[in-house]
């Protein structure tokens, strides 16, 4: 049976995610292998992907957009040599592979529709799994062979999916679901059909699910204050919740207002990274909704929501990580 987000949000809150982290606290960060990959754009230059080492700060250009485009939404394979990454123009999308020690990147999924969103790599390297479809309000699912570079497509209906997250046995995907004000984040297989229901919600708008590498949790955003979609409402008030597969309980890491979304695992599963207007003064208005992106920093916390910290510290768009 689903867990159901009524009239109140069924939370557990837990760890220190609204507080600030001592020194000893950044003393014990992480220990992951790479970089964080992240989509910067500092006021009248380029958006760029670049990376950036979360033990001593330092940040480079990885990845350059141009004058026409953007590079965006970048994820690492799971052998650490490719980067997945989607090239963005004003009407259509594109989603490229590059290898990660310098090659030029290759254009896969040509046959994919003009809006692709959220790459994300199967556990064994060979697909890419996007929510891509003719507008960016109501993607569907597809699959991406890497190697041939064609792509299929598993769901499309009246729903909208978004950010779709393989299983790391690599037999199933989690992914959010939205239609007519009801939110749910769902299980499919791997020919698209719905094997599980994992939370629904009618007052809350529940965002980009990841599956654990260690594979009981999923990590998804809530947005507050009502379950329409972004799209029909602005999206100032989230926070980032896990959703343990075994208990089936729904727990909130972090708290208090402003943006708090787009949260994605490291790879020991121990870690995650995400973006956050946290510091900055709440964005309550949709005529403010630009200053909301200006604010947008690349933070880092352990799974419980403990030893919380900022990586990015500037007054320019930093979002989008993946670790």
């Amino acid at each position: 049976m689903a867990h159901v987000l009524g009239a109140i949000a069924i939370v557990v809150a837990v760890g220190t995610g609204g507080g600030a982290c001592s020194a000893a606290s950044v003393r014990s960060g992480p220990t992951a292998a790479r970089p964080i990959l992240y989509t910067s754009q500092a006021p009248g230059r380029t958006e760029d992907i670049r990376v950036l080492d979360p033990t001593s700060g330092v940040s480079a250009v990885r990845i350059f957009g141009d004058s026409v485009s953007s590079r965006n939404l970048a994820a690492w394979s799971p052998d650490s040599r490719r980067i997945a990454f989607v090239r963005e123009y004003a009407a259509r999308n594109e989603l490229y592979v590059v290898d990660a020690a310098g090659a030029g990147p290759r254009r896969v999924g040509h046959d994919l529709p003009d809006a692709i969103l959220f790459p994300d790599w199967s556990p064994d390297g060979r697909r890419l799994t996007v929510s891509a479809g003719k507008n960016a309000a109501h993607p569907g699912i597809y699959l991406v062979d890497v190697a041939s570079g064609r792509s299929t497509i598993i769901r499309s209906d009246s729903s909208a999916y978004r950010c779709p997250s393989w299983s790391p046995r690599g037999d199933r995907l989690v992914v959010a679901s939205y239609r007519q004000g009801v939110s749910a984040l769902v299980v499919l297989d791997t020919l698209g059909s719905v094997q599980d229901t994992l939370i629904r919600s009618d007052t809350t708008y529940l965002d980009c699910p990841q599956w654990s590498p260690r594979g009981g949790e999923v990590l998804f955003t809530i947005f507050h204050g009502g379950g329409a979609s972004g799209w029909e409402r602005p999206a100032f008030h989230s926070n980032l919740a896990i959703f343990a597969l075994p208990s089936r309980a729904v727990i909130q890491l972090t708290h208090g207002k402003g943006l708090t979304n787009y949260g994605r695992w490291a790879r020991d599963g121990d870690w995650i990274v995400f973006q956050s207007d946290r510091h900055a003064a709440p964005t309550t208005e949709a005529k403010n909704a630009g200053q909301m992106l200006q604010n947008l920093e690349v933070w880092i916390m352990r799974r419980d929501g403990t030893n919380l910290r900022r990586l990015t510290t500037n007054t320019y768009f930093d979002a989008h990580p993946s670790w």
